[in-house]
């Protein structure tokens, strides 16, 4: 029996509710390749999922998320035009409610492993730093876009449930990122970071095989 069929015949046997599920992600997934611009083998998301924007995104192989994925590329808001570009690496895996937005580039490596919650951004509404600069008197929604700022997230990275990646971080290779943090500048590789701002607290040592602590006399 070819691995195929034994896959068909083994979500067959999923109970009821369960099958349903799988069954309308497939359906789902099928009507949502057809916005992308470019998809791989295995791509496939749950009930809920939302793309804007498709023809400026790209997603490798064997991507799976789950319920209430939104990915935007922001083409157009207020007066302002955007050419953004999306670009999901292959093996990445996101949980329920993800929302990855862009304006200019937001990059996701190989193996990329998102929690529920997980926001991913490389711009704001508003801007404030600079010369100009929006008054708290004008709604947010009615704000200009700050300027976008490249988002990049290395391979291996693990985003724990409910984090935030704010625009022009880099998050480097093997990164794990603790629940709730705030990553507001960049990380390097091989660091587990926690907290708003997010700041490593323990380094992977190649050598001795573990994590080590950045700061082990505190």
């Amino acid at each position: 029996m070819s691995q195929t069929l034994q896959r068909i015949l083994n979500n067959l046997r999923r109970p009821l509710p369960d099958l349903t599920a799988y069954l309308q992600g497939k359906v789902t997934s099928a009507l949502w390749r057809r916005s992308i611009h470019r998809v791989g083998h295995g791509f496939h998301v749950c009930r809920g999922a939302l793309i804007q924007g498709g023809e400026h995104i790209s997603i490798g192989d064997g991507f799976y998320a789950g319920q209430l994925l939104w990915i935007e590329a922001v083409r157009r808001y207020g007066d302002e035009s955007y050419t953004p570009v999306i670009e999901i690496g292959n093996g990445v895996t996101c949980s329920q409610s993800v929302h990855i937005a862009a304006t200019v580039r937001v990059s996701i490596d190989d193996g990329v492993m998102f929690g529920s919650r997980v926001h991913v951004t490389d711009h704001a509404h508003g801007r404030y730093h600079g010369d100009i600069q929006d008054s708290p008197d004008v709604a947010p929604g009615r704000r200009p876009l700050a300027p976008g700022r490249p988002v990049h997230i290395e391979r291996n990275v693990w985003l724990a449930d409910g984090v935030v990646v704010l625009p022009g971080v880099t998050i480097g290779e093997g990164c794990v990122i603790g629940a709730n943090s705030v990553v507001s500048r960049s990380l390097p590789p091989h660091v587990i970071a926690v907290g708003a701002p997010a700041v490593p607290i323990k380094k992977f040592d190649s050598k001795t095989g573990q994590w080590l602590p950045c700061f082990p006399d505190t």
